[in-house]
């Protein structure tokens, strides 16, 4: 059910809530009832009829007016639900009429986009050169070397000669690489 036939059926309802009241009103004010009082015993007492075919009218107005605002209800809260917005939902559930209404001015027609899920950064791209890492070994950093000094591992890509290579025009200082002992 679309949000513009709801507000529409709710408009609808309200309208006919106010001239089925106004009619039940009259109804009962235009009859012929008149009032009399007992002078001996104070009791009083009425006689006559309220006008019933306007009575009748402003009755069955009434009656519509729920069943159309029965309509409306129910559509809104599929429609809330189908779309999954819980907090209308729960207004027109439990307040009736003015959310309804104002539902059908201003309420949403599509459902709340879906939050941002949160994903890690992908890790770095393997280095050419480098045999696959084998599954049950400890993950490795991807690109970066191995420190010097610790045994190479079983699955670890061995580290070549002369790695790092030596930059051009430059010259290590003095003791550099230390000498192993």
């Amino acid at each position: 059910m679309s949000r513009t036939l709801i507000r529409n059926l709710a408009l609808t309802s309200v309208g006919l809530i106010v001239v089925g009241v106004i009619l039940v009103f009259a109804g009962i004010a235009s009859g012929n009832l008149s009032i009399t009082t007992d002078p001996t015993t104070g009791e009083a007492t009425s006689t006559g009829s309220p006008n019933a075919p306007v009575l009748a009218l402003g009755v069955i107005l009434l009656v519509g007016s729920a069943v159309v605002h029965l309509v409306a209800w129910i559509g809104a809260l599929v429609k809330t639900a189908q779309i999954q917005q819980w907090v209308w939902f729960v207004l027109i559930l439990l307040l009736g009429v003015i959310p309804l209404v104002i539902y059908g001015f201003i309420g949403p027609e599509a459902p709340n986009p879906p939050a941002v899920a949160y994903y890690p950064p992908p890790g770095y791209p393997p280095q050419a050169g480098y045999p696959p890492q084998q599954p049950g070994y400890p993950q490795q950093p991807q690109g970066y070397p191995p420190q010097q000094g610790y045994p190479q591992q079983p699955g670890y890509p061995q580290q070549p000669q002369g790695y790092p290579p030596p930059q051009q025009g430059h010259t290590p200082p003095p003791g550099y690489p230390p000498q192993q002992q």
